[in-house]
């Protein structure tokens, strides 16, 4: 399972879906241990207040990854510093 632009889901992701809406993936969940691809996400969006499963990733688009996830930055430069 990948994003529309080919990155892999990982939590903490920014992601952006076709309305424009942005919302961050709160957890990933493995397929089966012969695929390292997630076989499923959950997203938390910014304009609602529930998360919500989905089992294919390809309807959005990567806007930011978090320093925690050891891959590099999209769009963020300098946040997270104190």
């Amino acid at each position: 399972m990948r994003y529309a632009n080919e990155e892999a889901p990982m939590a903490g992701d920014r992601i952006r879906n076709s309305t424009g809406g942005l919302g961050t993936v709160t957890a990933i969940f493995e397929g089966s241990s012969a695929s390292s691809a997630p076989a499923r996400i959950t997203v938390k969006w910014d304009e609602g207040i529930v998360e919500i499963d989905y089992d294919l990733a390809g309807k959005f688009t990567l806007v930011s990854r978090g320093a925690g996830s050891g891959m590099a930055h999209h769009g963020t430069a300098g946040r997270g510093r104190s």
